[in-house]
């Protein structure tokens, strides 16, 4: 009796829980021209997606939800009231922002470049540019400490292969 009434009452929080959220849809446009914005972020609460690529998306929202943020490199910062809404499309004007030295350290986490404790290398595009070399992934041949970028052959198209830190063993295999 005791499973019964437990399986019962977690199924009716489940299904409480499903009728108190709402799903919003929508697209993410840019302001000049129309264009969809791929990958743009809709965010709610602790709830969050991603713009597909041609700039649409859906999120499950709480029924009590103010509002949603949308935000995307290159343009600004939204923030618009639901409501009793359920399709909202989004338009976002471009952002005139500088972009600073940020370095991505173990894990994808972005730090500022004079935050860090350690030292970093740089890599300008002149240096790229100098090698004269056709693919721009054997351009970094030799310019970065950690990898190692070996051509299959000399022929245009060629695949690459890449080895970062320790991707090798004693023994060659």
């Amino acid at each position: 009796m005791r499973k019964i009434f437990l399986t019962l009452s977690a199924m009716l929080l489940l299904i409480l829980q499903g009728i108190s959220q709402k799903t919003i849809k929508g697209v993410v446009s840019a302001a000049t021209g129309g264009s969809p914005v791929a990958g743009a972020s809709v965010t709610s609460g602790k709830a969050g997606t991603k713009t597909d690529a041609t700039g649409n998306y859906s999120l499950s929202v709480a029924n009590d939800a103010k509002q949603i943020s949308v935000s995307a490199i290159g343009f600004t910062t939204q923030s618009i009231n639901i409501g009793t809404q359920t399709n909202i499309n989004v338009s976002l004007s471009q952002a005139d922002v500088e972009l600073t030295e940020v370095v991505v350290t173990a894990l994808g986490i972005s730090r500022d470049k004079r935050s860090l404790s350690y030292a970093t290398q740089n890599l300008k595009a002149d240096q790229i540019a100098d090698r004269g070399e056709v693919n721009i992934i054997n351009a970094l041949q030799g310019k970065i400490a950690g990898v190692n970028i070996t051509g299959a052959s000399g022929a245009a198209g060629a695949s690459t292969n890449i080895n970062i830190r320790g991707i090798t063993s004693f023994n060659g295999n």
